[in-house]
């Protein structure tokens, strides 16, 4: 294809040093037009590549760039520059790139890609013992091309030690190990510096980001810089985990956030390199990332090892035309003649991937898909889209070893697209069908919104891979899988990939696609209720023109922060939550077909930020106040408490300020659903609770809408595993679900539970919201006996000690509870369980029933007591079984050391019931006894044989025990 780039070159008659293995030459077109590349240049290309990815390794000589009066890529007369290109990398986009868009076909990710390897383009220093040297500034030695995958190998030195280098391309992405070896009688403190300068290129425009084009006037400034429960970077930035809690676990690096293409670097183990367990990665952890500009951060033109590691904290990121990153690797003591080896990965923003052996897979879907009013559906292209899928037979070696390359004769590739209320946090490798009840039994949810994404008419859920083998050693095939959006359901939208070969293990891609909502109203109809907000600019926005209902099919409530309670709602304001009732039953409204009426227009503040909201002291509603989901991360608020700042959401609750979880409704469940992760979004069209701690008051500001692909064509998408919490490091030892049920009514969003430590319990437990305007039940935890206010919806203790939870149930109209636990299996078996009803003073073993029923008056509450406490087994309450027949029974003895409630039974050897001998009655501490009349449940004789008897014993702090005697009859 012809670029403008290449156009561009074409006028002023300059020379191109091309390899030939591209249409383009990549940064190559820089090169100073007389012998810019040295007698002895030569490099590892172009072995290491594939159709998504190229790694290119510098083995000798020199490449030459500026120095001219007609230079394109840098100011005229700027003096010569000479990259060693020993241990130099280049990496870029392989043929294809994403197929949403040619635009990264061939893109080169750092200067000097495609095929100019240099240092200090892009490097890796070896620190020993604190002292650097650039990998290859000792001249590189024992290169081979690997027989046994898609990789390249070479050796160097640095301080006395060997260094290997291997580089393999895997799907899409440029995994590079460092053996480093120590031959020396001494131990010696080993750590890995990987930097270089951002240079995107665009084969198919000419465009740059990251290396300004000059004079020609192409450059894009600098690239859009993303992490993980953060702004985009607006200044130059170092990021170090010992200081940072919401250390990022990668950064994607894209061309600009309309065309979200480019490369992404990653911190530490994420499930792309993951194995099948989801437990153990080869990738190392990196302590720090830090990006400024190229001078001051690795030396610009000619720091090589020698750069000073300098950024302006406040200097705007980009500001000086050119751009670069640097990752800091942990340290490793490379023991006497022993070797320590690091692991990381060079890889596209946009696969959603697995790299684990014997074979990698890249899902390639969009990344965004916007609005558009002129298509039926709302959406852009009428919310049609594709999802592309890559196989790749290499691995390290996996089926690649040259001596036994191995075929993987069939391929079956299947998609689905689970239903769920917002972005799940999805087990590593769920099987799709089971995937609705795993979100519900590990994480509380309930799958109860369609989706809004499904096949496209007269597609087919499962493929295979074309041919027969379908993937012979070292190939890859990709297939694609056509989609649309509903423009109904809206926000991150998931989708599951399965992976089935014929050999090997079966594999999973977890991905999400942001969908714009699209101006629909979705109201379920009374006695269901909704918490809305509506993201949109009308001409009329009263609640009777923009529902285009009248007023007697429907109430409108607002929550006034300053009475404690409801109030009604004339308006739709952007940024407020609101609660709908709908008394209507048009089928439109209840699936969310209908349209907003009143004229709605998609904000105008996309990029610019959304009308500031005032919180005051207690609980508030909220609302997204755009049509696409935003990361709570990117948050800020101003406390009347200390008005001279702005913090980040994060901020605002590590100073106490907000409570540390959103809260929203499910209509469908009539129940809350939390949010607590800040890396997780908030979703547009719903409507959210916040807690506001302080007595003063708080004012919020939701961010521009950063989320890659916005402005511009539907791109690729990014890697959407979902980040890790951002809770403290330590973790919850158990938790145990809570739910009551009456009249219809529920309230089953409840947990008790316990935490390592006070700060990870404080941060993980969630104030119990207001109930809706027509809720009748509710269940909250108290912290304190006695009190019924300040409850919460999950409250945590600390440790493995014995814990008492107050449970109170309240309902306005009354009648029966059934209060449940349903989760109890979950309750680690060195715990037991106690529910107390001190009004009835009756108590059960929650481990031996599955509900308490009790009866509450109008208006009425009750609290209840659970009581946790660390049991031994029972190994010392139940002992001393024995069997006397006596005449026509039996007499069976047993002795407790405390005092409990003990449930006899005869069994069958089968496991059959026979007779139940007694129920939770209360035996005293010592020799108790109990009869069998030598009949069953029903009164008859029992034949001869081999019977069970069984016992069990629960304290009333909840030690449990059970004891079995088989016997003759």
């Amino acid at each position: 294809m012809t670029s403008i780039f290449n156009r561009a070159l074409a006028v002023i008659g300059m020379g191109i040093a091309g390899i030939g293995l591209s249409t383009a030459p990549g940064w190559s077109a820089c090169d100073t037009p007389t012998t810019p590349l040295s007698a002895d240049f030569n490099t590892s290309a172009p072995n290491v590549a594939n159709e998504l990815m190229r790694a290119v390794v510098g083995l000798s000589g020199t490449v030459t760039h500026g120095g001219t009066t007609t230079d394109p890529c840098w100011r005229p007369n700027t003096p010569a520059f000479v990259g060693q290109v020993a241990g130099g990398l280049a990496f870029s986009a392989g043929s294809q790139g994403s197929i949403q868009n040619d635009f990264d076909d061939n893109m080169a990710y750092v200067y000097g890609a495609q095929f100019e390897p240099a240092r200090p383009w892009c490097f890796v220093t070896i620190n020993v013992d604190g002292t650097r040297a650039s990998f290859g500034s000792a001249g590189i030695g024992g290169f081979f091309d690997g027989a046994s995958g898609r990789y390249v190998t070479m050796d160097s030195t640095s301080g006395g030690l060997a260094v290997n280098l291997r580089v393999d391309v895997i799907g899409d992405a440029a995994r590079m190990q460092w053996t480093i070896s120590n031959p020396t009688t001494a131990e010696h403190t080993v750590s890995l510096w990987f930097g270089g300068w951002m240079g995107l290129l665009s084969e198919t425009t000419g465009e740059s980001s990251g290396v300004a084009l000059r004079p020609f006037g192409l450059g894009n400034g600098a690239p859009y810089v993303l992490m993980p429960g953060r702004r985009p970077i607006a200044t130059q930035v170092r990021i170090t985990r010992s200081t940072d809690q919401n250390f990022p676990d990668y950064a994607d690096i894209y061309f600009d956030q309309a065309r979200p293409y480019g490369f992404r670097l990653e911190n530490g183990p994420t499930q792309a390199t993951s194995d099948q367990s989801g437990l153990n990665s080869d990738a190392d952890f990196a302590d720090e990332i830090v990006f400024g500009d190229p001078g001051n951060l690795i030396g610009g033109y000619g720091g090589d090892h020698t750069f000073t590691d300098r950024i302006n904290a406040d200097a705007p990121w980009g500001a000086g035309s050119t751009t670069a990153f640097l990752q800091k690797f942990r340290d490793k003591i490379a023991p006497v003649n022993g070797t320590v080896q690091f692991v990381h990965y060079f890889r596209t923003t946009w696969g959603i991937s697995n790299y684990s052996e014997p074979y990698a897979v890249v899902a390639d879907a969009p990344t965004i898909i916007q609005t558009d009013t002129s298509q039926p559906s709302g959406l852009q292209n009428d919310g049609v889209a594709r999802i592309g899928v890559d196989v790749d037979n290499s691995g390290r070696p996996g089926f690649t070893d040259a001596n036994k390359p191995f075929a993987i004769q069939t391929v079956r590739v299947s998609i689905s697209f689970p239903q769920t209320p917002e972005s799940a946090a999805f087990p590593q490798n769920p099987d799709p069908v089971q995937l609705n009840s795993v979100l519900h039994t590990e994480y509380g949810k309930t799958p109860t919104f369609p989706n809004g994404l499904a096949l496209a008419p007269g597609e087919t859920s499962t493929k295979s891979i074309p041919g027969s083998p379908a993937l012979r050693s070292l190939e890859m095939k990709s297939l694609i899988f056509n989609i649309t959006a509903d423009g109904i359901a809206s926000g991150d939208l998931p989708y599951i990939i399965k992976i089935q070969p014929s050999t090997g293990p079966i594999k999973y891609l977890h991905g999400t696609i942001n969908v714009a909502a699209t101006p629909r109203v979705h109201l379920q109809s009374s006695p269901q209720v909704n918490l809305i907000t509506a993201p949109w600019e009308f001409s009329d926005s009263s609640w009777e023109a923009i529902l285009g209902l009248p007023s007697s099919q429907f109430a409108a409530f607002d929550w006034d922060a300053l009475q404690n309670g409801y109030v009604l709602s004339s308006s739709a304001a952007r940024g407020i939550g609101t609660w709908i009732i709908y008394y209507g039953s048009d089928p439109s409204y209840n699936n969310g077909s209908a349209f907003y009426q009143a004229n709605p227009q998609p904000p105008t503040d996309l990029t610019t930020g959304a009308p500031q909201v005032q919180l005051h002291s207690g609980w508030n509603l909220i609302g997204n106040p755009y049509n696409y989901s935003v990361p709570l991360a990117q948050v800020v608020g101003v406390s009347d408490a200390n008005n001279t700042q702005a913090l980040s959401w994060q901020e605002l609750v590590n100073a106490g300020i907000v409570a540390n979880f959103l809260a929203y409704w499910d209509p469908i469940q009539s129940e809350y659903r939390y949010l607590q992760d800040i890396n997780e979004n908030v979703q547009p069209n719903f409507g959210y609770w916040v807690f506001v701690q302080t007595a003063q008051d708080l004012t919020i500001q939701f961010p521009p809408v950063f989320a890659p692909g916005v402005g511009g064509t539907t791109g690729p998408s990014p890697f959407r595993v979902r980040p890790p919490s951002n809770v403290p490091t330590g973790s919850i030892l158990w938790k145990l679900q809570l739910a009551a049920r009456s009249n219809g009514a529920k309230d089953s969003q409840n947990f008790i539970g316990s935490a390592t430590d006070a700060t990870t319990a404080a941060h993980m437990s969630i104030l119990k919201p207001p109930t809706s305007p027509v809720s009748d039940l509710k269940l909250g935890i108290s912290r304190t006996a006695g009190v019924t206010t300040s409850l919460y919806a999950q409250s945590l203790t600390v440790g493995t000690g014995a814990a008492d939870y107050n449970v109170v149930i309240s309902s306005k109209k009354g009648g029966t509870v059934n209060f449940s636990w349903p989760t109890i299996s979950s309750l680690p078996n060195t715990l037991g369980a106690t529910v107390t009803d001190a009004t009835m003073h009756t108590s059960q073993d929650m481990r031996r029933s599955a509900n308490y029923i009790f009866a509450l008056p109008k208006n009425g509450s009750r609290t209840l007591t659970i009581h946790v406490v660390p049991v031994s087994n029972g190994a010392n309450l139940l002992s001393g079984l024995s069997r006397t027949l006596s005449g026509g029974s039996a007499m069976f003895s047993y002795r407790l050391s405390a005092s409990a409630r003990t449930s006899a039974k005869i069994m069958t050897l089968s496991g059959l019931n026979v007779v139940t001998l007694t129920t939770n009655r209360p035996d005293s501490a010592g020799l108790d006894t109990v009869t069998w009349n030598l009949r069953d449940s029903s009164g008859r004789p029992v034949p001869s044989g081999q019977y069970v008897f069984v016992i069990s014993a629960t304290t009333t702090n909840g030690q449990v025990d059970t004891k079995q005697l088989q016997f003759s009859r």
